[in-house]
């Protein structure tokens, strides 16, 4: 028995290093092709392409809180906001600005889609040239401001640069209908958040 002692521990080590090649090689393969890949994005929907889309605004900073004029306490216009690095390749633009912390879930307070994707800045209290005002949750086609029942609400300001342009729709179009559209055919999507309390 001693004999053959040796030649069993060869064949088993030959097996163990077989194993051992065999696992570098399975996990070399798996390693290269998820380097391959294209990069997987966050974003709600399936994006095209990366975006440094940012939005950003003069009378407010992020996480910051909204003035009363631009709210139910004040004169109620949307504030301004300016846009930045908008894809090459975007044929429009849509916003959304929704009450995240509202009894309804994300409580739509402004819906827009068809923004040309050259503009710069949406003016205070102005409609941009072109662009479509969606049903916001309030029942009506334009902007209603932060109306907080009680407490501190955030207010989500979410811009999605797409590829393509809104046929013509009914002015009942709200939120979940743009969403479901956008499916896909996002290049690029900014979030500005505000604050505001009663």
């Amino acid at each position: 028995m001693m004999e053959n002692e040796p030649k069993i521990y060869s064949s088993v080590n030959k097996q163990i290093i077989i194993i051992i090649l065999l696992m570098i090689l399975i996990f070399g393969s798996l390693f290269a092709i998820y380097n391959f890949l294209p990069p997987q994005n966050n974003n709600d929907f399936l994006s095209k392409s990366d975006s440094r889309l940012e939005l950003q605004s003069s009378v407010f900073v992020k996480n910051g809180y909204l003035p009363p004029k631009y709210t139910c306490d004040g004169t109620n216009v949307n504030p301004s906001l300016e846009i930045l690095h908008v894809p090459p390749e975007a044929k429009s633009l849509v916003l959304i600005m929704e009450d995240l912390d509202a009894s309804v879930s994300d409580f739509t307070n402004w819906l827009m889609w068809n923004i040309s994707p050259e503009t710069k800045i949406i003016n205070e209290g102005v409609m941009p040239t072109g662009a479509i005002a969606g049903k916001n949750d309030w029942g009506e086609n334009k902007y209603n401001g932060p109306c907080p029942s009680a407490g501190t609400h955030h207010y989500s300001f979410k811009l999605y640069a797409v590829d393509f342009v809104f046929d013509k729709m009914s002015p009942n179009t709200n939120k979940e209908k743009i969403l479901t559209l956008l499916t896909g055919h996002i290049l690029g999507k900014a979030e500005m958040t505000g604050l505001y309390g009663r």
